[in-house]
Formats: structure tokens, C-alpha cells, sequence
């Protein structure tokens, strides 16, 4: 089992959890029958809840079962586990706690680029899976977030890749690695310390991608403020949080003034979802291995 807090985005103070349709949810030693809702609000260091016309307050608020959890007026999922929700400054933290194999076809179908073919897929459920299980306790009180910081996480779906591919892990060295990987590279990835990475535990190595390199559009961006350094993923990170994540889309770019030309989206290192959803599956560079895990 991990823990993945949702919504991370939206820093919500309230949120509305609701049975799934023919199933029952428990919330703190109540059942909610399907179709029938609950909602949340931050009063200070307490959570007032609302169901079957009663006003609860408690410090933590427990769900399990089949559900839709939305921040009202702005998104809604479903998911499937347990939900445990605490008031921590000024929001509500919302912490699911779900079956990794779950989690690993969740993300897979959320992560892979839209028409991917099913050995893609396959590529991108032993990453997925092989980062949840390398990569535990990235955040402070739980272990990822539903971001693209972590791994994009949506609604509950039956994946073929991930059942076609279940306990399957990329490891080096004997142990499972957390592998990087990128929506595209532009035509080339690239190495760990081109973008101001540490090489270990894995020695990353640039590649081309001929998938990229034949049909990758182009993007020009003036921007409002210079990199601290052309290529660096810090650099790039932190213009993306004061200006917006598109601002600089990959590391891939020429700087002419504080106009960026480039190709490709996200770091570059490691597997590119492009290439691979292209036939191209092999472009990490890789010396991994393929294990069974568990």
C-alpha cells in the first residue's frame, strides 16, 4: 500500500466525497449509502462534516470504500481505497491510501499520450510501478502527490498494461530504481547531470530519438525572467512555479536575449512517452534490469 495526497493543486478548505453509485462508504464509523454525499470544511485546527443532515466536527475524517471526491465548482474523481482527510495550514490535506497495483494502472493510463500503443503502455506501467516502489516518502507525511512533481493520478481504470505487466520492476544493481521519465525529449535525451542532477543511483545516458527528432514541434517563448542557468532543471522549476508550467517547457532550448526556442516537453531524461508511443521503447540508454518484484 502507498499514500498519495490529492488535490494537491487546488489547496482546497473544502471538499464533498460521495458514495459511488450500488456501493457503501464508511466514514468514521458511519455508512453512506451510494449516490448519497458528505461534505468537508475547515473550521481552524478542525474539520466540520456534513452528512444525513447532522454537523460533525472532528480533527480527521476517515473514508473507505468506492468514491467520487471533488473541490466544489472545480474538479471531481473517482477513486477506490482509503481517504483520510486532516486540516493542515490553511487547507485540507487529503491522503489516499491505495493498492500499489491500483495505483500503477491509474497512472499508466493518465500518463501515456493519447492513441499509445499497448507495448507503450506496457513500458510505462513497469516505470510507473517501478518509481512508486523505489521512490517512497517523497513528500513529508506521505509518499507522493497526484502531480506531475510525482505521477499524474486520475480516475480508477482497468489497464491491460498494468495487469499484463503486474509485479514487474526495472532495477540496477539489485534494487528497484525510481526511473526518470519525460513527456518528450525533443531528439535527444538527456543525461542527469546536463540538467543539474546528481548522476546516482542511476548513470542516465543521452540517447537519440528519432521519433522526436523526425515530427517534434517547435516553441518559442519570450520570457519574463532569465534561467539561472540554459538547461537546468532547478532553473526551469522555478520559473514554472512563479510564471506557470508552460512558461519553459523542457530543457531542450537555445536562449537569444530572453527569447527560448526549443523542442520537447519536460526534463528529457530517461524514457520519453513520445518516443515510445512511436515504437521507439529503448531510448532511456539504459543498463536497468527487468525483474519480478515481490
Amino acid at each position: 500500500m502507498i499514500e498519495i495526497a490529492i488535490f494537491v493543486l487546488f489547496h482546497p478548505e473544502r471538499l464533498t466525497v460521495k458514495a459511488v453509485p450500488g456501493t457503501l462508504l464508511r466514514v468514521n464509523g458511519m455508512t453512506i449509502e451510494g449516490g448519497k454525499a458528505v461534505g468537508l470544511r475547515k473550521v481552524g485546527s478542525e474539520i466540520d462534516w456534513f452528512a444525513e443532515r447532522e454537523t460533525r466536527t472532528a480533527r480527521v475524517v476517515k473514508f473507505k470504500g468506492d468514491m467520487f471526491v471533488s473541490v466544489p465548482g472545480k474538479i471531481e474523481r473517482r477513486y477506490r481505497g482509503a481517504l483520510t482527510v486532516t486540516p493542515e495550514l490553511g487547507e485540507l490535506r487529503a491522503v489516499l491510501t491505495v493498492d500499489v497495483e491500483d495505483a500503477v494502472g491509474a497512472i499508466t493510463e493518465a500518463e501515456s499520450p493519447p492513441g499509445a500503443p499497448m507495448e507503450a503502455k506496457k513500458a510505462q506501467a513497469v516505470l510507473a510501478r517501478s518509481w512508486l516502489l523505489g521512490n517512497r516518502g517523497r513528500h513529508k507525511g506521505y509518499d507522493y502527490c497526484d502531480t506531475t512533481h510525482c505521477q499524474v493520478l486520475k480516475d480508477p481504470v482497468r489497464s491491460e498494461a498494468a495487469m499484463a505487466t503486474r509485479g514487474v520492476v526495472l532495477t540496477y544493481e539489485g534494487k528497484v530504481f525510481a526511473p526518470a521519465y519525460s513527456a518528450s525529449c525533443g531528439g535527444r535525451t538527456k543525461t542527469a547531470r546536463e540538467v543539474g542532477w546528481e548522476a546516482e543511483p542511476y548513470p542516465y545516458f543521452a540517447v537519440d530519438c528519432s521519433v522526436c527528432q523526425r515530427d517534434e514541434r517547435e516553441w518559442e517563448r519570450e520570457l519574463p525572467e532569465l534561467p539561472g542557468k540554459v538547461g537546468d532543471e532547478g532553473a526551469r522549476l522555478v520559473l514554472g512555479r512563479k510564471f506557470g508550467w508552460n512558461i519553459l517547457p523542457s530543457n531542450n532550448y537555445v536562449l537569444t536575449g530572453k527569447v527560448a526556442k526549443g523542442k520537447g516537453q519536460g526534463h528529457g531524461v530517461g524514457y520519453g512517452q513520445r518516443g515510445g508511443a512511436g515504437g521507439l521503447i529503448s531510448c532511456c540508454g539504459g543498463i536497468c534490469r527487468i525483474r519480478w518484484w515481490g
